[in-house]
């Protein structure tokens, strides 16, 4: 569902992890170069790894929120990639428990730039009180965005 609206959407490569390896992906789209930018949400450790490995030289990778894992700090994910990458390829690396304010404006101008229907991301609404409803419906993974009516 979800390659399938991203497309939708106008993305211009969607990548299904589950039929392809994402890693080789990367390197076929951008003819061997890597991702000069790249964003993650999940908190997943191994796609985070694998975006360190799959950035261009001076790409630039945010990580936005964390999963259960990295919140001991004695977490492996706390170094969960070989800095050497890091430090060869100088990549700037960005972490965000959420997406900072300030990088509003930013969003906003990418969005209008690449045409993107904010409306239809919203695939459902509901009120607070079906507040179970809507995270059975997220859980899914068959959704867009969701928004909760106070």
């Amino acid at each position: 569902y979800r390659c399938n609206f991203a497309k939708e959407l106008g993305c211009d490569y969607v990548i299904n992890s589950a039929k392809e390896d994402m890693y080789e992906a990367i390197m076929r789209i951008s003819n061997g170069r890597g991702a000069d930018k790249s964003i993650e949400t999940t908190g997943a450790t191994p796609l985070r790894k694998m975006m360190v490995k799959a950035s261009a030289v001076h790409g630039h990778i945010v990580m936005v929120g964390f999963n259960e894992g990295c919140r001991d700090p004695q977490d492996e994910c706390l170094c969960m990639f070989d800095s050497s990458i890091l430090l060869r390829s100088e990549l700037i690396l960005q972490g965000s428990y959420v997406m900072p304010i300030g990088m509003y404006e930013e969003l906003v101008r990418f969005l209008l730039y690449k045409g993107v229907k904010l409306d239809r991301m919203v695939t459902h609404r509901f009120p607070l009180k079906d507040i179970q409803k809507a995270i059975d419906v997220f859980d899914t993974g068959n959704c867009g965005k969701i928004i909760i009516n106070c």
